[in-house]
């Protein structure tokens, strides 16, 4: 797994070499080990150690289990910890599905805290919140549309219909598409009431 295409005694000679860095990098107190290995198995001391995966998993169940105010604040620890993508640069299968895992888990906790803020009338929460799931990935359309969405139901059509401006300007540059029905059925709903206005104005 860690080094496909290597001869099994390279393989061992490689993990016994970055067992070795990792026990140095762990840098364990006197008398106390955290990793060890067998012929054939090796393991962490789970008891003595933390991780941010372990940190964000447990308030995503914290989250699950409480309600209100109390689940808000799981959720929004929860999207601290993963604030930054999943071991970045490495390719192995493993860590690419981990990081979409804990990418798609982020983005659900941060779409439950634009909806619990937003409920709760706390509006900039909601925006921020909205903000930094549209930047887990800047092309996600569904992301893009529900924060046009929030603005629309602030009455703000037209910082919504710019929000899309910018999207379709990013798809094209990045893509060279453009947005798909629902983003585009979206935005001529915002010019609509955007003319709406209009008239009541004059």
């Amino acid at each position: 797994m860690l080094w496909p295409g290597a001869d099994p005694h390279a393989g061992r000679q490689n993990l016994s070499q970055s067992l070795s860095e990792l026990r140095r990098r762990l840098e364990a107190p006197k008398d106390c080990e955290f990793v060890f290995a067998s012929r054939e198995t090796v393991w962490l001391e789970r008891n003595l150690l933390t991780t941010d995966v372990g940190d964000f998993e447990q308030a995503l169940h914290d989250a699950r289990t409480s309600t209100g105010a109390e689940q808000a604040l799981h959720l929004e620890r929860a999207v601290g910890i993963a604030s930054a993508p999943l071991l970045p640069g490495v390719g192995y299968d493993w860590s690419i599905a981990s990081r979409e895992r804990i990418t798609a888990e982020c983005d659900a906790a941060l779409r439950d805290l634009v909806r619990w803020h937003e409920v709760a009338g706390n509006l900039s929460a909601a925006f921020e919140f909205a903000w930094r799931r549209v930047r887990i990935d800047p092309l996600d359309e569904q992301a893009h549309r529900e924060f046009a969405q929030l603005y629309e139901r602030a009455e703000r059509p037209a910082a919504g219909l710019r929000h899309l401006q910018v999207l379709e300007q990013d798809l094209s540059d990045s893509l060279g598409a453009r947005p798909d029905a629902d983003t585009r059925a979206l935005a001529d709903s915002l010019r609509g009431q955007l003319r709406q206005l209009a008239r009541r104005v004059r």
